[in-house]
């Protein structure tokens, strides 16, 4: 079974509006995405994905999808997952290499130019981000354990000092046998 993306009407209808509305919202939103990366001088295509979806997650809920509890994110997924296809799709559909104009210059510089092309590439970036975060956090534990390891060697020594300055197994035998035979009638 393989996933379908719905079309606009699909989509429209999921949302409750009609599809010219969702066409029109689709062109604000896209407008709204080159405005934001411009603003930010953004050029990295993860980021301008991460940017896509936080637009396409406030249109929905701006839409009546609350999201406020996990479970109910989880079943407005396909929902975002489809605005999110239509924006890159219109905004690739506009900057057609073809064209003498590109209308989204922004979204360009960050690859934007082939639905297909620019969702490979974010797989690439995004499994290589995946990867270096995992390369930190297992630096971070590595960290966390020499650090761990380190209370537990010098806790050792401090007893080691503390047994060897304070502590003299002989002097101690010498009193419990003086004290035994104080004790003794």
């Amino acid at each position: 079974m393989t996933y379908e993306r719905p079309k606009v009407n699909e989509l429209a209808s999921c949302l409750g509006i009609k599809p010219k509305v969702l066409e029109g919202d689709i062109r604000d939103l896209a407008w709204l995405w080159e405005m934001t990366l411009g603003d930010m001088d953004l050029h990295n295509p993860l980021g301008a994905l991460d940017v896509l979806a936080a637009i396409a997650r406030a249109y929905i809920r701006g839409r009546n999808c609350r999201m406020g509890s996990y479970q109910t994110m989880w079943k407005h997924l396909p929902t975002k997952a489809a605005m999110i296809y239509h924006l890159i799709r219109y905004v690739c559909e506009e900057n057609d290499p073809e064209r003498a104009y590109v209308p989204f210059p922004h979204l360009h510089a960050c690859g934007l130019t082939s639905v297909n092309e620019f969702l490979a590439l974010v797989n690439k970036l995004s499994t290589e981000r995946i990867r270096r975060q995992e390369e930190e956090e297992i630096r971070k534990a590595e960290e966390a354990k020499r650090a761990g390891q380190q209370k537990v060697t010098d806790i050792i020594q401090n007893l080691r000092a503390e047994r060897q300055g304070n502590f003299n197994i002989l002097e101690e035998i010498r009193r419990f046998v003086d004290g035994d035979e104080r004790g003794r009638p």
